[in-house]
């Protein structure tokens, strides 16, 4: 399962006004095109573009290494970083907090792979 599985089964993908879920592919970094389409869309929302911090909620499945999920939800949080930069959000209102892993995930594996930018 993946991103579109989520939109078509109507999973609520922003739980709070003031954040945004970025979903990712299994084992990888890139934020694909649907994924950017919500962004450009949440951006230009309500004033999301003007916050005074985004805190970046870095997750990870827990499927392979701890190391290496530690290594790949630092490198999602950093493309969010960058997508958020190039919209022109400085890079020093971005903070980034990489989650701990959930070791008995009870949702399906692809719910875990995102990044939560919590505005402040």
């Amino acid at each position: 399962m993946g991103i579109s599985t989520i939109l078509s089964m109507g999973i609520k993908t922003n739980p709070i006004p003031a954040s945004m879920l970025v979903f990712f592919e299994f084992d990888s970094h890139r934020i694909q095109t649907l994924e950017a389409q919500r962004l450009f869309e949440w951006l230009d929302d309500n004033g999301n573009r003007n916050a005074q911090l985004y805190i970046l909620e870095a997750h990870a499945d827990n499927t392979g290494p701890t190391e290496y999920n530690d290594a790949l939800k630092l490198k999602r949080a950093e493309t969010v970083k960058d997508f958020l930069m190039r919209q022109g959000i400085s890079g020093r209102k971005i903070v980034i907090r990489p989650e701990s892993e959930i070791q008995e995930q009870t949702k399906p594996d692809f719910l875990y792979r995102r990044v939560r930018i919590i505005l402040q």
